[in-house]
């Protein structure tokens, strides 16, 4: 396998638009597969949504949006108990492109964001969600 180290990441900030753009907080969700049921999903959605005080939006793990039910599913329940003040991310949006563009805080467990957060001088703040 071959490996790139970049240095400079400005050219990947001119071939990425970026959308959270004064949003702050993301939160993150796990991977299905952490989870037991439906129910286990809403009460992930509701910790969340509880630590983003100042609202921002939420990142859906790949596992839920691969497959069109299960995408359809979780959407349903986040739209059921989300305030206004919080969002569901866009599923092209790349997390690591958004905090070269502007910093952020991350809300969420067990991820490799958290060593990309502390590179790119954002937050990450590990919290149970399973």
């Amino acid at each position: 396998k071959k490996r790139i180290i970049m240095k400079d990441f400005h050219s990947l900030k001119r071939c990425y638009k970026p959308k959270l753009l004064g949003i702050e907080t993301i939160g993150l969700t796990c991977a299905t597969r952490r989870l037991e049921s439906k129910e286990a999903w809403k009460n992930m959605l509701e910790t969340l949504i509880g630590k983003m005080n100042q609202g921002g939006a939420i990142k859906l793990h790949p596992s839920f949006i691969n497959e069109e039910a299960v995408r359809i599913e979780i959407e349903s329940i986040f739209h059921q108990i989300a305030p206004r003040n919080i969002t569901l991310c866009d599923h092209e949006v790349l997390l690591e492109l958004e905090m070269l563009h502007e910093k952020k805080t991350l809300i969420g467990s067990r991820t490799s964001l958290d060593k990309y957060a502390l590179a790119f001088g954002s937050q990450f703040i590990n919290i149970d969600l399973y």
